[in-house]
This record gives C-alpha cells, structure tokens and sequence, in this order.
C-alpha cells in the first residue's frame, strides 16, 4: 500500500478518540485529491478532513486525522470510530482494481489495530446511500471475490469488459488480476 502522510494545517486542536468500536467507510461521490477534502472540510468549519484515511482511485493512500482523535465522518460516532474515505462516486462507477487492493490492504491493517473493531458502510450507521451501491464492501472486508483472470482473454481490455458485464449483472465485487 501506498502511503502519504500530508502536513495537514488544523484549524483547532483535534481531540482525543475513546476506544475504537467501529471502523466506518464511506465513499467521496466525488473525484478529487485528499488536499481538496480538507479544503472542502475546512470551508464547513471543521478542524480539516474528516476521514482517518482517503483512498484514490490509484491506490495511493493518505493519511487523514491521526488515529486516537476524533474525526469527523459520522454523526454520533465519530468519537469511537475510524473513517475511511474512498475517492469516487460508488453509485454510478465500479472500483478500479488499484484501489480495492489497497483498501483490502488497508482494512487489514485497521483490522489488526482494532481487533473488536466492526467494519460498516456509513449507510449502517446513519440515514445516506454512502458508499454507494457499487461499493464492493464483501471485498473490501474480506468477503467473496470474483476475479476475472486477464490471461485467460487475448488482452486485458477484454478481460475488463467481462468484468463488467459480472459487475452489470449484479457481481459488484468482479475485477481483473494479472
């Protein structure tokens, strides 16, 4: 996993967190770097961005707020939560294969961190479609994949129009190894 670690410039102290009951991912509905989230987060009035952690559609990772402090993700739980904020718009796009393995890498991390931990959608928590319905949250947290193996087609390109055509009938969590 790719990891950037920016000098953020907080706009006030941040708090210290209580135990890490939940780690909660969402998705940006949007496409842009983490600096544009903590501008965007800084303009609401908040102390910067938000997430714990943003993922963009290469893959690269960016720390967000340090862990043990409060973020500001989810109403009601950000005291006793990690948020993971993955860039794009999970309710008209798929994930690139990129940036499910590095969110697949990174909740493994996470999960190691804060073993009692539950892993949930921000939509488990509160009333919003986030992280969208393409998010491939079984992936994501470890459940059944359905890889499409780019050898087997005479040239990758195929393969990712096979898969999808899987994600099309309903296999959000379909995508391409080799």
């Amino acid at each position: 996993m790719r990891m950037i670690s920016p000098e953020w410039k907080w706009a006030a102290a941040l708090a210290p967190a209580g135990e890490t009951e939940y780690i909660v991912v969402h998705h940006a509905a949007a496409e842009g770097p983490a600096e544009a989230v903590h501008a965007a987060h800084l303009a609401r009035g908040w102390s910067g961005i938000g997430y714990h952690f943003y993922v963009r559609l290469d893959g690269t990772v960016y720390s967000g707020r340090p862990l043990g402090t409060i973020g500001a993700h989810t109403a009601g739980y950000n005291s006793r939560s990690v948020g993971v904020c993955f860039e794009g718009n999970f309710e008209v796009r798929a994930m690139p294969t990129e940036q499910l393995a590095a969110g697949r890498e990174l909740v493994a991390y996470l999960r190691g961190l804060y073993p009692k931990a539950k892993i949930v959608r921000h939509r488990d928590l509160d009333a919003t479609a986030c992280p969208g319905k393409n998010f491939p949250f079984e992936a994501m947290t470890g459940g059944a994949l359905y890889r499409v193996q780019a050898g087997a087609f005479t040239d990758r390109a195929r393969a990712e129009r096979y898969a999808e055509r899987l994600r099309a009938a309903g296999f959000a969590d379909a995508y391409v190894v080799g």
